[in-house]
């Protein structure tokens, strides 16, 4: 009987410590990862904006997403969601197209409460509202007054038109 539960606490201490090692060490690095597979995630995002009839669209899982050539890529990161923005057209400011990928991992800044990745067909890096910028490795903190919202952003280019954010919204 005895030898019964040390099997049983072995088993899942085994089971716990591979969900661990897999998260830890088998998960992507975004950034290394946008790095590695810059043309395939190019040509998916190309189609994501391509497919999108509406000014925004957020695919919560992966069985949402419209039928695209090889989007199981972008799930090998923990994608939370994929936010396919066509802003340009719809309003007068200067905005810019942009897939947004939202990840379940933990901003590199503790400061932050999410992160994730966009691609900018246009090359530029963008702030939170889709607006263009120049200085991409800045901070930007907006006060939404009329929503009574405050947003601390940052973003960093990691290479052609790929860059990594990191947001709090409160």
């Amino acid at each position: 009987m005895m030898n019964k539960k040390k099997s049983i606490v072995i088993v899942l201490i085994l089971i716990v410590m591979f969900f661990f090692i897999k998260e830890i060490f088998l998960k992507p690095n975004p950034k290394e990862f946008v790095i590695h597979n810059r043309e395939e995630l190019t040509t998916i995002a190309d189609e994501l904006l391509g497919n999108l009839n509406d000014k925004i669209d957020v695919y919560r899982e992966k069985s949402e997403c419209p039928n695209v050539d090889n989007v199981d890529k972008l799930y090998l990161l923990s994608v939370n969601r994929i936010a396919v923005e066509k802003l340009k057209d719809y309003y007068e400011e200067d905005c810019v197209d942009r897939v947004v990928i939202f990840l379940k991992d933990k901003p590199e800044d503790e400061e932050y409460f999410q992160c994730g990745i966009y691609y900018s067909p246009e090359g530029c890096a963008i702030d939170y509202y889709g607006h263009p910028v120049e200085d991409i490795e800045g901070v930007y903190i907006y006060d939404g007054r009329p929503k009574k919202v405050k947003i601390m952003y940052r973003s960093e280019k990691i290479c052609d038109n790929w860059y990594y954010f990191e947001d709090a919204v409160w």
